[in-house]
Formats: structure tokens, sequence, C-alpha cells
């Protein structure tokens, strides 16, 4: 992967900015801890954990998208993609910040603490 150090922090260049559209989900194996669903929102690319707490299934990228939301194709949990919340007040989703430059994605260097995902 192509990194870049932008204010003192690690960034990754993770996909081309056109692989994330509206409304359909994008997969990103990071690393082995770290499986992240792209979504453009408005069109902003945001990014959340693939993994949905509810039962550790990697599909939130195949999840149904709707106004600034994805609903889990497996267990129908809904979470807003800006913030990781889960709409119903169960467990919210790990967010993890992105941004677009150069034709690409960049996703900032996970934090240590978020590495209980899989």
């Amino acid at each position: 992967m192509t990194t870049k150090v932008i204010d003192g922090v690690l960034w990754y260049a993770i996909c081309k900015s056109h692989d994330v559209v509206e409304r359909r989900g994008f997969r990103v194996e990071f690393d082995s801890e770290h499986d992240v669903a792209l979504f453009r929102v408005d069109g902003i690319v945001r990014a959340i954990s693939n993994v949905c707490p509810h039962k550790r299934a990697s599909m939130m990228f195949d999840g149904f998208v709707d106004q600034g939301t994805v609903r889990c194709p497996l267990h129908g949990w809904t979470y807003r993609i800006c913030t990781g919340e889960n709409v119903a007040g169960g467990r919210n989703i790990t967010t993890y910040d992105v941004r677009e430059e150069a034709g690409f994605v960049w996703m900032r260097e996970p934090d240590p603490l978020l590495r209980f995902e899989m």
C-alpha cells in the first residue's frame, strides 16, 4: 500500500476514488485486524467496520444503504454511516478516518485500541 504522512499521521491509499459510489458499499481488507466498508454519503467517502457487532459477520459492505444509513444484510441492525451510531440504540460500529486526494481514498492508520474487530 502507498503511504504518506500528513501532520505527523500515517495515511494509506486503500482504493481509487471511483471505486466508492453512492448507495453501494466497497470492501477493503486493510490488514488482518481491520476489515473496512467504504460508502459515499452525499459525495463524501466514509468508512466503518465491515464487521457487524451483532453477530460478527463481515458483510456490512453488502448492506442496504438508505439516507446515510446501512443495514446489516444478515441481521438487520442499522447504523449511521457517518457516526457509526446504531439507530436502534444497540452497540455502535467502529468508524475510520478517510479522505480523498489525488484520485485515491486514504485511510488514517487505525488506533491500536481498535484491534478487536474480528
